[in-house]
């Protein structure tokens, strides 16, 4: 009879890897746990194997550890359970600090520019600013470098290095330098534009997009200004490029360093000026105290103004409803070109021709000195014949050759002058629609009172004795006698 063998029974027993105490050390290396399952031989659990086990990863065994060990050990003994138990700490690293940018706080992007207004203080909102205008070799702000953070220790008393943070990335051009020690300076005058956090640079153009007025307040810049709206009463633009305004300028003051194109026209009312330095293109001037040195082209009128041109002066659009020149007095250094000179009310229109910046002033100004000198000589001869003692006789005599010797000198300059005056002076109107009754003409040493129109299209030049002539197109002279009235003057 055969028999079936009997299958030896099997028991399960933990692993003894799984069942084994063990020190887990986080991947940072600032824990260190002791685990301790429930499953672990009695001889590994005991205080020494704790000691051991510990000392064999490492970990110094101090009397807050041992601490931690022993009672382990005996809540272990006294109840087997599964135990995780914190056996050291180590200290993180403290991160540093970026590297930043510090602003000087009159330009930092975010700055308040409304004024403080004071208790019993007064404020003049025509000096507030909302742009970051800058002048050459100002320090804007100040790089600061990055701080190191404070490093840590880990479980085994090791230092772990803290992470060095990034120093601040500042992208700029050749409109400011950045300087050894952190300083940021403005190679520049100009705007200064800080954009996509990190990007900062000064440009020589300052836009204003809407107009100039409470919002903005006046304007001072080194460079060209663009105003896509208007110039309000009382405010003032100065500027050292060019001027671009799109909308009206009305009574403000204006300083151009370049050119100057008014798209929507200028409403001075009688207190609004202008100087521009360069070339000027307007729309329209009404009541308007201007100087231009350099070509003054405007496309409709001039009404009421008091303007020097040193330049040529344009006033034509090709029809009867636009470049005319009405009312006030206008200063002309070089060629005048206009449709209409006055008006058919006879509204009294003054231009000086032939101006020449520096000479005239300086010949009237000798004029006035000989003048003055003569009427000194008259009156000194009239004390000579009337005086009789003969001291105060030599003393008379003594003044009239001074003043002799005085006026021989004023000839002399004046004479100079009057050459140069001679090689300088330019007198051309062009007039193409008509001169009208009521305007006069200021040559050097000759006033022409214009009694009846003049139609044109005609000009008037300056004879090589000083008078004016009037002609046609052709050359030929006009007769016109009998609509004009020429004055001869002492004025240049």
């Amino acid at each position: 009879m055969s028999t079936t063998p009997t299958k030896p029974t099997t028991k399960t027993t933990p692993h003894p890897t799984v069942c084994a105490p063990a020190i887990v050390v986080t991947r940072d290396r600032l824990r260190a746990m002791l685990r301790l399952p429930a499953c672990s031989p009695v001889k590994l659990a005991t205080f020494e194997a704790l000691v051991k086990l510990t000392e064999d990863h490492g970990l110094e065994v101090d009397p807050t550890v041992e601490a931690v060990l022993r009672e382990v050990a005996v809540r272990f003994a006294s109840h087997r359970r599964d135990i995780n138990e914190m056996l050291v700490e180590g200290i993180a690293p403290r991160p540093g600090r970026p590297g930043r940018i510090e602003w000087a706080p009159e330009y930092h992007p975010d700055r308040d520019t409304r004024p403080e207004v004071g208790e019993d203080e007064a404020v003049n909102f025509y000096e507030q600013c909302p742009f970051n205008v800058v002048e050459c070799g100002v320090q804007v702000a100040t790089l600061l470098p990055p701080r190191p953070g404070r490093p840590g220790l880990d479980v085994y008393g090791k230092p772990i290095a803290a992470e060095l943070p990034d120093a601040y990335r500042l992208v700029t051009d050749g409109s400011l330098n950045i300087l050894d020690d952190g300083r940021v300076i403005t190679a520049q005058p100009g705007l200064l534009e800080h954009y996509d956090d990190h990007h900062l640079r000064v440009v020589p153009v300052l836009e204003v997009p809407g107009h100039i007025d409470f919002s903005t307040g006046n304007i001072r810049f080194d460079g060209s200004v663009f105003v896509h709206g208007d110039i309000r009463d009382n405010f003032q633009v100065d500027c050292t490029g060019n001027l671009q305004v799109d909308g009206v300028i009305e009574a403000a003051d204006i300083h151009c360093g370049g050119t100057l194109r008014a798209t929507g026209g200028f409403v001075g009312k009688e207190t609004g000026s202008v100087h521009v330095v360069s070339d000027a293109w307007a729309r329209y001037l009404d009541s308007v105290h201007g100087r231009f040195e350099g070509r003054l082209a405007v496309t409709r009128e001039i009404l009421n103004s008091e303007l020097t041109v040193l330049g040529d002066l344009a006033l034509t659009t090709g029809d009867t409803s636009g470049g005319a020149i009405i009312g006030g007095s206008v200063i002309a250094g070089r060629s005048v070109q206009v449709h209409n000179l006055g008006s058919a009310a006879g509204i009294t229109t003054q231009m000086r021709l032939g101006h020449v910046n520096g000479l005239s002033g300086a010949l009237n100004d000798y004029t006035h000195d000989l003048m003055h000198v003569d009427q000194q000589l008259a009156r000194c001869r009239q004390a000579l014949v009337d005086e009789n003692d003969p001291e105060r006789r030599a003393e008379l005599v003594m003044r009239l050759d001074h003043l002799a010797s005085s006026r021989t000198q004023i000839l002399q300059t004046r004479a100079a002058l009057r050459r140069q005056f001679e090689a300088e002076c330019h007198v051309h109107l062009n007039v193409d629609g008509a001169i009208h009754g009521g305007v006069r003409l200021d040559l050097p040493c000759c006033r022409v009172e214009i009694l009846k129109t003049i139609a044109g299209p005609l000009r008037i030049l300056r004879r090589p004795d000083g008078k004016p002539r009037f002609e046609n197109t052709a050359g030929e002279e006009l007769e016109v006698a009998d609509r004009i009235r020429v004055i001869e003057t002492d004025t240049w």
